[in-house]
């Protein structure tokens, strides 16, 4: 952001987003600009757990994005994708509260902008939760994929552009719902606003990446989603092991517990 107070024709040298959610090109695109204007830099959200632990490696990401903004990225661009065997993710939305208000208390969040490539976010709360806790835009790489490969068995038929393309627009429809239930008319007023309720996460989680939101109870704490995510990993490099729907959302015998 430039100074507000002293117009310039720099004011106009924008890039401008018809839509928080990318497509692959405009995420290509972005990530490639060659004015130094809009420099970005990528940041791993993967860690070694042998190395260090969740809560110090979502530090170290802090540091590291602040190091970026210095250096006058202004983009900035946290992904969870290539994960390597033997590494674990930092949940998106953990990464990017921590570096949304690691920057805002450096005075350096109104210089960069995040762009969230993650493959935690699919459906419009996670974008949701993604917009509410500070990130600028997000590119959901892990549903292209899954409707890319849907495409080639078979199970999806038409224009996989038109596939997207739907996608995006289901995505847009349900933020529009969301933000229009809080009262809000943009999407600039939703960013970083935290207005959510955190429930059963703990006080040292959210202090580090989600201060000042409403939390009533204590809860998860980073041990404990490290054991999750290492659970997960055990089961995702073995070729044996198939993958698993959860059962979150509809029961699913052995899964997710459901009270009806």
């Amino acid at each position: 952001e430039l100074n507000v107070f002293e117009a310039t024709a720099d004011h106009a040298h924008r890039l401008i987003l018809t839509t928080p959610v990318l497509s692959p090109r405009k995420f290509s695109a972005l990530v490639s600009q060659q004015d130094e204007a809009f420099r970005s830099q990528t940041i791993q959200l993967s860690y070694d757990p042998q190395q260090e632990t969740l809560k110090q490696a979502i530090l170290v990401l802090c540091q590291e994005a602040e190091q970026a903004a210095n250096n006058g990225a202004v983009i900035l661009v946290l992904t969870d994708a290539e994960l390597e065997e033997g590494w674990l993710p930092i949940h998106a939305a953990l990464a990017t509260g921590a570096v949304h208000h690691h920057l805002g208390r450096c005075g350096l969040r109104p210089r960069v902008n995040l762009l969230v490539e993650t493959g935690y976010a699919r459906d419009a709360h996670q974008m949701a939760v993604l917009f509410g806790v500070g990130a600028t835009a997000v590119f959901p790489y892990l549903a292209y994929q899954v409707m890319a490969d849907m495409h080639r068995s078979g199970e999806l038929v038409g224009n996989p552009a038109d596939a997207r393309e739907n996608y995006r627009k289901g995505l847009q429809k349900g933020l529009y719902k969301i933000l229009s239930k809080m009262g809000i008319s943009t999407l600039t007023s939703y960013r970083g606003s935290q207005w959510v309720e955190a429930v059963g996460l703990s006080s040292e989680v959210m202090e580090l990446c989600f201060p000042g939101m409403a939390s009533r109870i204590e809860g998860t704490g980073f041990a404990e989603l490290q054991l999750q995510q290492e659970l997960l990993a055990r089961d995702a490099w073995l070729p044996r092991k198939g993958i698993q729907q959860g059962g979150l959302l509809k029961y699913v015998h052995g899964h997710e517990y459901h009270a009806y």
